[in-house]
């Protein structure tokens, strides 16, 4: 919520402004719904520090999924998105944990709202079974994108549906090999 001086971060001013007061009520108007994300990156050491630090205390789990409901509650939205990418190693059970303890607070507010949780394109290390299980997430948003890129190897579409390399097929036969595939959300690049 806040920069290590003290002021508000660019997200908590946008989350808590007049501005986007007008997007929710307008998204609601027309039967669209409203979800917060909430995004840790561990793309370089010291993100990946903070996800296992985070992943791996039960307060620090708590305390998060108390904030999230709060947040979601008080804004008005209609759940909440994890952004938490890549899952660190070993933190398989924490992530499951993080997962069923805000199913838990948000139903402790009201039961009808909604929980996703990012992954890449391909599965990784994501318990994609054990947090869409009973009493865990709704649903996995899959980040059908990047499979190509300016290091790549291999030149070719970032969202490509079929071809010689991993891809959309692919990824979708890995994850319904899994999970139902009503337990699946595809994002794919506009």
């Amino acid at each position: 919520k806040t920069n290590s001086d003290g002021t508000p971060t660019v997200g908590w001013k946008g989350w808590t402004s007049s501005a986007l007061t007008s997007v929710i009520n307008t998204a609601h108007l027309n039967h669209t719904r409203v979800v917060l994300t909430i995004q840790s990156f561990g793309w370089n050491s010291t993100g990946a520090a903070r996800q296992a630090a985070l992943l791996g205390s039960s307060t620090a789990r708590a305390n998060l999924a108390a904030q999230i409901a709060a947040a979601v509650r008080d804004r008005g939205v209609d759940g909440v998105n994890l952004d938490i990418e890549p899952l660190p190693s070993g933190s398989e059970t924490g992530f499951t944990a993080l997962v069923r303890l805000i199913r838990a607070k948000l139903n402790q507010v009201h039961s009808g709202y909604q929980l996703t949780f990012d992954t890449l394109g391909s599965i990784g290390n994501y318990p994609i079974e054990a947090a869409t299980a009973t009493g865990g997430a709704d649903a996995i948003m899959i980040m059908g994108y990047d499979y190509r890129t300016a290091a790549s190897s291999v030149a070719g579409s970032i969202s490509p549906l079929s071809g010689p390399a991993y891809d959309l097929t692919d990824t979708i036969k890995a994850f319904t090999a899994l999970v139902p595939p009503s337990k699946l959300i595809l994002g794919v690049p506009w």
